[in-house]
């Protein structure tokens, strides 16, 4: 008799009495519930593993050095593009899968890991029998025996073509981004959650004069002023904090450009979050300092014709494209009866006698557009013309008013009007 089950195997064999009839049995029974048990803790820690590598896409092989057997687990197997049990697990079925660009250097990494014993890390290309190509990462190391000799190979082996796939995704896309936000005029910066410059485009660079790489570089590059780098630090200190804070649509800055002068500038900064955390700002920045100086220009401009008008003798006003008083010197009313106040924004029309609004910016109107203006005066640019005004309280008198375009340094037009009373002149005459 010999026989297992339910937790015990049986071996023994007949006792016979003196005529050969069997009258009993000798022999020994053994428990083995434990060994039981353990090999249905083995075969489920197999299954365990095998479900644990399918879903991870991961595999695992072994290769004993002195036989030569390779094994693969099934899926090893799988990512090679083998049927587990399809072909028997050799390196001739390994290599007939690599890719041919990579096959040498698969070849090179496992020949200096038998030669140094140093554990191995590669990542390479594979090619399914449908033509697809998949990316894997292969590690490895070898396993010496109690004399510390080489005894077997051991390696696992991931499939990461999605990850890498998804990896070059977010490259073309930060590629893209990177090419629109370099392609913008305006600078545009990072700075991280402690205040640090973290990041900056070409245009920025471009803008201060200074390279990334000097910007990177260790040591203090003083771009900005105090009072914004004081800020800067405030505002993301504050979001860090309980208090919400509200930023500033413009807030104007200096920079400190590396060739000693400084830029004016004008940024919009807006805190950036990862859901709740924030970790940095990040503020578009225009350069203002043509527009600073050509406002500067322009404000000095206006106050010296503001200074001509309010010291001559007679009315001098400055008409908008739009046919719309925006100066007027105090002459106006002795000669007009309105304040210099009362006229601006006024359309002029209500200075000349028998002119109404609309017809007025008709008549500019085609001017700008045509050069020509209407009868019966013909164009009035550079020339002295005699009209009849109205006064604010309805009543006319001649008047000879001389009329020359202007362009301020912003290149806005406007005109310049200087009218001469002839009320006196006309009753001299004859």
């Amino acid at each position: 008799i010999d026989t297992c089950q339910a937790g015990a195997c049986a071996s023994g064999v007949p006792v016979r009495s003196a005529g050969s009839e069997v009258v009993g049995y000798r022999g020994i029974v053994r428990d083995i519930s434990e060994e039981v048990a353990r090999e249905a803790d083995l075969r489920r820690s197999e299954a365990v593993l095998e479900q644990a590598q399918r879903l991870t896409r991961v595999g695992s092989f072994t290769s004993d050095i002195e036989t030569g057997e390779v094994r693969w687990s099934d899926e090893q197997s799988r990512l090679l593009g083998y049927q587990p049990g399809e072909v028997t697990p050799a390196a001739e079925a390994f290599y007939a899968r690599v890719h041919e660009d990579d096959r040498e250097a698969v070849r090179d990494a496992f020949r200096a890991l038998a030669q140094t014993g140093e554990p191995m890390a590669l990542g390479y290309r594979v090619v399914l029998p449908d033509g697809m190509v998949r990316h894997l990462d292969g590690v490895a190391e070898l396993r010496r025996d109690v004399d510390g000799r080489p005894a077997e190979l051991v390696g696992a082996t991931q499939d990461v073509t999605e990850r890498l796939e998804a990896e070059s995704r977010v490259r073309r896309s930060e590629e893209r981004l990177r090419a629109v936000v370099d392609s913008v005029g305006d600078g545009i910066t990072l700075l991280s959650r402690d205040g640090t410059g973290d990041w900056a485009n070409d245009a920025f660079h471009r803008m201060v004069g200074y390279t990334p790489e000097e910007l990177a570089a260790p040591g203090p590059v003083a771009l900005f002023d105090h009072r914004t780098v004081r800020d800067a630090v405030r505002w993301l200190r504050a979001a860090n904090g309980p208090d919400d804070m509200t930023l500033p649509r413009s807030y104007p800055m200096r920079l400190h450009r590396k060739d000693g002068t400084i830029l004016t500038a004008e940024a919009t900064p807006s805190i950036l979050r990862d859901g709740d955390k924030v970790i940095g700002m990040l503020s578009v920045i225009r350069d203002t300092t043509e527009r600073d100086q050509l406002q500067a220009q322009v404000e000095a401009a206006t106050l010296e014709v503001a200074q001509i008008l309010q010291t001559a003798p007679i009315p001098i006003i400055v008409i908008e494209e739009d046919g719309t008083i925006s100066m007027a010197n105090p002459r106006t009313l002795d000669t007009f009866g309105w304040t210099p106040e009362e006229l601006v924004g006024r359309d002029v029309s209500v200075l000349a006698a028998g002119l109404d609004p609309i017809s007025h910016r008709e008549y500019i109107q085609r001017y700008q557009e045509t050069g020509a203006a209407s009868e019966p005066h013909g164009p009035m640019l550079g020339r002295t013309l005699e009209v009849v005004a109205r006064r604010r309280d309805g009543s006319e008198f001649p008047v000879e008013v001389s009329v020359t375009e202007m362009h301020d340094p912003g290149g806005r037009r406007r005109y310049l009007g200087v009218v001469t009373d002839l009320t006196e002149r006309k009753r001299a005459e004859p």
